[in-house]
């Protein structure tokens, strides 16, 4: 339990750092594969999977994976000013 708390700890560190971005210095595609590594080192992780603390940081990182492949996409340079 103490590593599934210290990896909701980074998660939640990774997420606020990502928040308090300014949006010209966004990388989606580099937050999208850092999300990823946490989502993988999260699944491959030995602890319980039913656990409350478990599946709500599941569910947050599975919503940042959802939300980043759409930061891309209005991140992009081909997004004009008109465009907004």
């Amino acid at each position: 339990m103490v590593a599934l708390w210290e990896h909701i700890d980074i998660c939640l560190n990774t997420f606020s750092g990502y928040m308090e971005t300014k949006w010209l210095d966004t990388k989606p595609f580099d937050m999208e594969e850092d999300v990823k590594k946490l989502f993988k080192s999260l699944k491959d992780m030995r602890a319980d999977k039913k656990c409350n603390a478990y599946l709500g940081v599941l569910e947050e990182i599975k919503r940042w994976l959802v939300f980043l492949p759409l930061i891309a996409e209005i991140r992009d340079d081909s997004m004009r000013p008109r465009h907004w």
